[in-house]
């Protein structure tokens, strides 16, 4: 057990254990059996029975645990395809609020990583931070050419206690698979996703390249500004980029003379072509991450969280909004099979009727009546119903949308953005038929075309036989079987052949001493059965050299 190791987890692991007891969780260290660690008296609490206040109760004891906790929350705030709504909604209000460390150490930290005094890399430098958080601070500078920066770093042994929190989570995990035996998902595999999302986001180099990805992609928009990020000032603790002036969308109402409908404008379509044209999106586009700037233009910031979308899912997401957009539940079950994956075989038809009763009554009403956030809560569970776990950038990009829902709401209450996206969606469907387009595809995706020509014969069959699809050992199983069985086809053709072929040969040599008809000087009969076996032979021999070419 990892806290024979060191005494700090020991400590850190009991304190956790008490945090959770005194907001209500005693029930839950019982089925651990963790009783041991926590004070007599203080699992006699009363129990939490309403859902609400337990996601309530678990959300206010990560942020006292703080720190990985409360970023574990945020992330999983992001996967309502793992959590439950109340749980998703509640973590969503994290806050990660943390003291900032001292200025001096902060310093210390820049030029150890720069390898450079202060003053030689900078013209300014502001000691008081204008934020901090769990991970790091974040100061404002100016460059040497005048340019205005802010200047992130990170705090001074924040990987090691991360690290030291993940280990828990990792043995709680265990304790908690073990004890509930989770259908889904287990909790091992959401403490792995969130120590390979920390890795990312303690890495200071990737969020420059995240950035700097952006930027490009946005670089000829005159109505959408990305801060760059600065290489030759970045490090994994150390991060420069733009300093962006403006407010944040949050406060839009403290802005005289904006014009809201013009803000939300942009930041859909911004967000639309991060998604269907870029395949690079911001995975959480809150109105924190957003600043409004002057003549109604935007800027986005925080880019530790993003989704990226290949070829073959931008494709199949742009078929998900046309079949959600056109109501059509047939493509919307074979879309969802097709994304998702399950640990056994999904009956098809009653995945339908699960679609067609949840999603029923938004089919009677007009495109700009549709709540996205409502349709895609539903999806999201009647695909946990049937067991299909959907791509993480999927899900990424479902709460992405839901959080631009949400923003919009604040902007103009008539906005609908399943309405917004309806003409990029048919655009870019009329768009990638182009044969241009097509080109572009295949020397982009070559990838996905490779994958599209070798699954064609099964997605045939699928389509024939109603859609039936299998996880992806079975059909593979299936693959192998359909090869095995034409080869052995093959050679049983060969085998019929060479035995035809001996025995033309054994009953001609048989039949040559029966000379009363003769053809040619030769016994009749040996000579018909010679003239068939030289027949079959090449029929055999040009059979094997087509095979071979």
């Amino acid at each position: 057990m990892i806290f024979q190791k060191k005494i700090e987890h020991i400590a850190r692991f009991q304190q956790i254990i008490r945090v959770l007891a005194e907001h209500g969780f005693g029930s839950f260290i019982k089925d651990l059996r963790l009783n041991h660690l926590v004070p007599k008296g203080q699992l006699d609490k009363p129990q939490l029975k309403e859902q609400a206040l337990h996601a309530k109760n678990l959300r206010l004891a990560m942020e006292e645990l703080s720190g990985a906790f409360v970023k574990f929350g945020q992330l999983l705030s992001l996967r309502p395809d793992l959590v439950p709504e109340e749980y998703c909604n509640e973590f969503a209000k994290l806050q990660d609020n943390v003291p900032p460390f001292p200025s001096k150490t902060a310093k210390d930290i820049i030029e150890k990583e720069l390898n450079k005094p202060l003053n030689k890399l900078f013209s300014h430098f502001e000691e008081t931070p204008i934020a901090a958080a769990s991970i790091g601070q974040v100061h404002k500078a100016r460059l040497k050419t005048g340019q205005e920066i802010i200047v992130k770093v990170q705090r001074p042994d924040i990987e090691q206690k991360f690290s030291s929190d993940i280990d828990i989570m990792h043995h709680l995990a265990n304790l908690i698979d073990s004890f509930y035996k989770p259908k889904v998902v287990k909790m091992k595999e959401l403490v792995e996703e969130f120590e390979r999302y920390t890795s990312h986001e303690m890495d200071y180099v990737k969020e420059a390249n995240n950035i700097n990805a952006f930027y490009n992609n946005f670089r000829h928009e005159k109505n959408i500004k990305i801060p760059k990020a600065y290489a030759e000032f970045t490090t994994k603790k150390v991060l420069v980029m733009d300093y962006i002036e403006g407010t944040k969308l949050k406060d839009i109402d403290k802005i005289k003379n904006v014009d809201k409908k013009k803000v939300l404008h942009e930041v859909v379509n911004a967000f639309f072509k991060q998604v269907f044209i870029d395949g690079f999106f911001h995975a959480d586009p809150h109105p924190g991450n957003i600043f409004v700037l002057k003549n109604n233009k935007i800027a986005f910031i925080d880019f530790g969280i993003v989704g990226k979308i290949d070829p073959l899912m931008k494709s199949r997401i742009l078929e998900f909004f046309e079949a959600l957009i056109y109501r059509d539940t047939d493509s919307l079950a074979f879309l969802l099979m097709d994304m998702g994956f399950a640990d056994y075989e999904v009956d098809k038809e009653k995945l339908k009727l699960s679609l067609e009763e949840g999603l029923g009554d938004y089919y009677n009403l007009p495109l700009n009546k549709i709540d996205f956030g409502e349709v895609f809560n539903a999806i999201v569970r009647i695909a946990k119903m049937h067991n299909i776990k959907l791509p993480n950038d999927f899900i990424l990009l479902g709460k992405a949308i839901l959080t631009i829902e949400s923003v919009a709401a604040k902007l103009d209450p008539e906005f609908s953005i399943v309405v917004a996206g309806k003409p990029f969606v048919e655009k870019l469907t009329r768009t990638r038929t182009k044969v241009a387009n097509l080109l572009k595809s295949v020397k982009e995706g070559s990838a996905w075309l490779r994958e599209f020509v070798l699954n064609a014969p099964e997605k045939a069959r699928e389509a024939i036989y109603g859609f039936r699809k299998t996880s992806a050992t079975l059909r593979q199983i299936d693959n192998d079987i359909t090869t095995l069985a034409v080869e052995m086809d093959k050679s049983s053709n060969r085998i019929t052949y060479g035995l035809l072929i001996a025995a033309l040969v054994v009953s001609s040599a048989l039949l040559i001493s029966y000379d009363r008809y003769l053809l040619f000087g030769f016994p009749v009969f040996s000579f018909i059965g010679l003239v068939f076996a030289l027949l079959f032979s090449l029929i055999l021999i040009w059979s094997i050299h087509n095979e071979k070419k």
